[in-house]
């Protein structure tokens, strides 16, 4: 039995090959049954490749090329602000940014205010940007809140339930793969 799913234009997340020296293909490959639009810096087209792969947007140092709306200019040492504001123009929601320092990551995002939603996908976790109010179903285990300027909180459920997010701020949830 198959099932069939319209999706509309820029509806998935896009994926950002952010800092993919240490990511394996097996680590996002299912991102990819979505045919998300593909965005690296030209220094990775050729992972991308070995890949078969190819970017929908390329970034260069002076400017962003996006293969289908010709070239846009990004400020070299403002990457993650420009590409999040040239997302948002295209009306995207989501990023999925594969990043072999998650960590590193996480606080480029923290420092920019836009509002489009991030996840960070490492090798071993996957780290959601949560709100206030967010709740998910989770199996019994551990995973780790992570707020800006706060220490690392681990949560460690006994079973299976539905977890709240009570927190006042942004923060991120840490779930290991």
């Amino acid at each position: 039995m198959s099932s069939h799913h319209v999706v509309k234009e820029n509806q998935e997340p896009a994926l950002l090959f952010w800092d993919i020296q240490s990511i394996a293909y097996h680590s996002f490959a299912d991102l990819l049954e979505w045919n998300p639009q593909l965005i690296a810096f030209e220094k990775d087209t050729m992972v991308l490749e070995g890949w078969q792969l190819v970017a929908d947007t390329i970034l260069t140092r002076d400017t962003l090329l996006d293969n289908s709306h010709g070239l846009v200019p990004i400020d070299p040492d403002n990457h993650m602000l420009e590409i999040l504001q040239f997302l948002a123009k295209k009306k995207f929601s989501h990023v999925n940014i594969l990043s072999s320092k998650p960590l590193h990551t996480m606080h480029l995002i923290e420092q920019i205010h836009c509002n489009i939603g991030s996840n960070i996908l490492s090798e071993n976790s996957i780290f959601y940007q949560i709100s206030p109010g967010f709740s998910k179903w989770f199996s019994a285990g551990t995973f780790k809140i992570h707020q800006q300027d706060q220490p690392i909180t681990t949560c460690i459920l006994e079973e299976d339930t539905l977890w709240h997010y009570k927190g006042k701020q942004k923060a991120w949830l840490e779930e290991s793969k």
